[in-house]
């Protein structure tokens, strides 16, 4: 049988999953009243195994949950297969990504583990990194055009915003950089908390803010810029925001964007400041040209992003 593990946070992006496989997919959904994240993974590949027989099939929405599942199954003997929808491990040279790469690199090298990734290069370039040579699924992210908003009066030249694998220090020195323009900042409050003070006069500081105001943000800027600091995948959900409102992208050459990016929907830049400084340029300078490339993007994403592209990719390792 296939089985589906879904967790309250999975839930919220792959809720369409569950909707369009309901029936043909075993739903298993660990309590939700665990607080803790990794509480959550443990918690929930411990209920798929206990629930799944041998040869069972199961599917992940979480990478790290497939690769925590799969070396349960390894140290007590278990067998089951797995698809892990959309892998992510970044390169941080730290103890705690050591270890995790060492977990994935065993797991990716078995017959059992099928894994998805959003670029075909992103997956080459963990090959290398882990000197394995697993073959992966295209799967892109997910766009969904509700992310378009009314145009708001415009207010700031460049925006930037997100979470996670932006280079928030790099951001400030091309705000630094370019002291005629107006910069935004939409960024978690942690880094907030000590770059503020640093901020030239024309960098705006936003943090924790609804995703209403972040989105307001960015339709009254002319352009967004997506400075990151990893090859995994980063950034995407912005870059759609991005596409949905027609904004220009200018973002960081990497083994990820290349598979949204290239083809002339988005200004590829490596992270040095007086490449940025002519990317911007550029695109400041030829509204007519960067709209064209913003319309390219879009147009990218609705067909070959969607959720129907999505589901039917799954329906195919499925079948």
């Amino acid at each position: 049988m296939d089985y589906l593990l879904v967790d309250a946070y999975d839930n919220n992006v792959y809720g369409f999953v569950t909707v369009r496989f309901a029936g043909r997919l075993v739903e298993v959904r660990p309590p939700e009243i665990l607080k803790s994240r990794k509480a959550q993974w443990f918690t929930g590949a411990l209920k798929v195994l206990h629930r799944t027989r041998r040869s069972d099939r199961i599917v992940f929405l979480f990478d790290f949950q497939a690769v925590i599942a799969w070396w349960i199954c390894r140290l007590t003997f278990r067998k089951r297969r797995f698809i892990c929808v959309n892998l992510l491990l970044d390169q941080k040279d730290s103890f705690k990504n050591r270890i995790a790469s060492a977990l994935y690199r065993k797991a990716l090298a078995s017959p059992d583990f099928t894994a998805t990734v959003t670029s075909l290069e992103y997956g080459s370039w963990l090959n290398s990194r882990l000197g394995v040579n697993a073959s992966y699924i295209l799967m892109r992210d997910v766009y969904h055009g509700d992310y378009a908003v009314m145009p708001a009066t415009h207010r700031y030249d460049v925006f930037c915003g997100g979470r996670n694998g932006r280079d928030w220090e790099f951001y400030r020195q091309l705000a630094a950089s370019m002291p005629g323009l107006e910069f935004v900042a939409v960024m978690p409050s942690a880094p907030e908390s000590g770059f503020s003070r640093q901020c030239p006069a024309n960098l705006h500081i936003m943090s924790d803010i609804r995703d209403s105001e972040f989105l307001e943000a960015m339709s009254a800027s002319s352009l967004v810029c997506l400075p990151l600091t990893k090859q995994a995948p980063a950034g995407l959900i912005v870059l759609f925001q991005a596409a949905a409102n027609r904004k220009p992208v200018v973002i960081t050459d990497t083994v990820t964007s290349r598979e949204y990016c290239s083809c002339g929907r988005g200004l590829l830049v490596e992270n040095k400041i007086e490449k940025w400084q002519a990317a911007v340029r550029q695109c400041l300078d030829n509204p007519s040209e960067s709209l064209e490339m913003a319309v390219r993007l879009r147009n990218f994403c609705e067909a070959e992003c969607s959720q129907d592209k999505f589901l039917s990719e799954l329906e195919t390792l499925l079948s």
